[in-house]
């Protein structure tokens, strides 16, 4: 059966849509429940602290991946994969290694992981390319190219210092980033050089998800408009943490709940990858260059409805450039989360409850990254 026909089809009491909050202040982050909860609660309690805001992005990195090639949000006007860029930003020393290890943990064996860092823009393509071996007149594929790939970056602040102030090639990193990012629906042309030529590591719907960590302090003292204002962190989700919770007396890491979480991984990732054939058989070294068949996950009509109207309504919005910049990317950020809540919930159809948690979501993280985003770009 269809993943999403595995889940509950039961319909549940539909929620009207909320308005956005206008003063950042009464902007909440949404409650964390379902499977996302369950991710969360194993974070918390197996960590040195509580730290709930940036455990949840680590959670949509995680859901991300359980529909990469997969799963799509397909309305009238855009279809919409799952594929994130997050950043948890979060005081020093409260456990910033627990969400890259348990996304390590659920994730290895299904060969969806890519590199944790990257120093030129070729090296973010390096697991589209497939690795074959000549010998006596003939080819072997040692490794097939990987089309999905969480990235997770345990000190994120490197890369964006390393873009702003880095030699041309280390600054072509960001556009590379943003051209993966859009290009999980369409077609990767590849990057070029001398030494490689034309066309590396060209794709069909590579799924890069990225997820990178730093502190607030090291956050905040970033600065420039080759961070922002090129589409980058318009792109992105931030989660941010600014003070310690209470220390945690008694740690304990839950095995149940573990198995639980890895149980939900392997059947979702059990669930083929459909290509594009044509009714013709297509070898493993050509797989990569051959377009995915989405399967659109079920949206109901008003849901998509108030997707469209979120959409244009945050697209019309006037002011601040830096406002405007963001505001334009939030409604396909918001079909991506909806997709995501939806699995979460274990829900077989993307309703209007999903769509306004991530709504919810998606202002919230923008409210308490804000002031940063506006530093980093008047202070160039």
């Amino acid at each position: 059966l269809p993943l999403h026909e595995m889940f509950n089809t039961a319909v549940v009491e539909e929620v009207k849509i909320q308005e956005p909050a206008k003063d950042a202040e009464k902007k909440t982050m949404p409650a964390i429940t379902g499977m996302m909860k369950k991710f969360v609660d194993y974070l918390n309690h197996s960590g040195v602290s509580y730290n709930s805001e940036v455990y949840l992005g680590a959670s949509l990195a995680w859901l991300s991946m359980l529909v990469s090639s997969r799963y799509c949000v397909k309305t009238k006007a855009f279809t919409t994969p799952a594929n994130l860029m997050l950043w948890g930003i979060l005081p020093s020393g409260v456990g910033k290694d627990s969400p890259q290890s348990l996304l390590q943990r659920l994730l290895f064996d299904h060969k969806v992981l890519g590199s944790g860092s990257y120093k030129s823009a070729p090296a973010l393509v390096m697991n589209l390319c497939n690795v074959i071996k000549e010998k006596k007149g003939e080819t072997e594929l040692v490794r097939k190219a990987q089309r999905e790939n969480l990235m997770i970056i345990d000190e994120c602040s490197t890369l964006f210092r390393m873009v702003q102030n880095g030699e041309n090639y280390q600054k072509d990193i960001i556009e590379t980033l943003n051209t993966l990012y859009s290009r999980s629906s369409g077609f990767f042309a590849g990057d070029q050089s001398i030494a490689r030529g034309a066309g590396y590591g060209a794709a069909y719907n590579p799924y890069f998800t990225l997820i990178g960590f730093t502190t607030y302090n090291n956050f905040n003292s970033i600065i420039g408009e080759n961070i922002v204002g090129n589409g980058f962190f318009e792109r992105s989700l931030v989660f941010v943490k600014t003070k310690k919770s209470k220390f945690n007396d008694e740690p304990y890491k839950d095995e149940k709940l573990f198995q639980e979480l890895k149980e939900f991984t392997d059947f979702c990732l059990d669930k083929p990858i459909r290509l594009v054939t044509h009714g013709v058989e297509i070898p493993a070294e050509q797989e990569i260059k051959t377009e995915v068949a989405y399967e659109a996950f079920p949206i109901n009509g008003e849901t998509e409805a108030a997707m469209h109207e979120y959409r244009k309504k945050m697209y019309s919005i006037e002011g601040a450039d830096i406002d405007e910049a963001f505001y334009n990317r939030f409604g396909e950020i918001v079909a991506k989360v909806s997709l995501l809540h939806a699995i979460s919930e274990k829900r077989a159809y993307i309703g209007l409850e999903d769509f306004n948690w991530a709504v919810q979501l998606v202002e919230w993280s923008y409210s308490y990254s804000r002031p940063a985003f506006e530093k980093m770009k008047t202070n160039d």
